[in-house]
């Protein structure tokens, strides 16, 4: 069985690379004492990832949400989607800070409570996510080169091939009897 790996809140901020990757995630408050109406599980996605936690952003959140992530001591229970195909990742996440910016919510999470071999997973998914995107721009440079170099070669042959039928010997046309 998985060790689960929990963090020391005081800890240095950001001491952990920062990773862009986006995942879908389903969050809810952690309930320490009986229900809470309204409190129904979200969705959002990751916008970034570290060893030490995730930033968050949601286009939605209910009123009581808000309410609670604007208080301190605030926990959120976590369901990661990575890669969607695979069984959640769960995870136990402090709220550390919380904003609104435009027409979405972000919110910075520290892991608390998460399994190693799952925070491995999320963190290989990420860097694969982050070096297939430079693959794919490199491909997309070189395919871009390789276009204009066979445009110039076939500009080149077209101008060879105008010179030939210019300068070649033309044969006079035979009189009809």
């Amino acid at each position: 069985m998985d060790k689960v790996h929990h963090f020391d809140s005081s800890a240095e901020h950001r001491k952990y690379t920062r990773l862009k990757s986006v995942f879908p995630v389903d969050f809810t408050i952690v309930r320490l004492q009986g229900d809470l109406p309204g409190l129904d599980w979200q969705q959002g996605q990751t916008k970034d990832i570290s060893e030490e936690g995730i930033c968050l952003e949601t286009t939605n959140l209910t009123e009581p949400v808000i309410k609670f992530l604007n208080q301190q001591n605030i926990m959120l229970e976590l369901r990661m989607f990575i890669p969607p195909t695979k069984p959640a990742i769960k995870a136990v996440t402090e709220v550390v800070w919380f904003k609104k910016e435009e027409d979405k919510f972000i919110v910075g999470l520290k892991f608390r409570s998460i399994i190693k071999s799952e925070l491995n997973r999320i963190l290989s998914h990420a860097h694969l996510f982050r070096i297939s995107s430079k693959i794919v721009v490199a491909a997309a440079i070189i395919f871009l080169f390789g276009l204009i170099v066979l445009g110039v070669v076939t500009h080149k042959q077209r101008i060879a091939t105008d010179e030939f039928n210019r300068s070649s010997i033309q044969l006079p046309k035979e009189a009809n009897p």
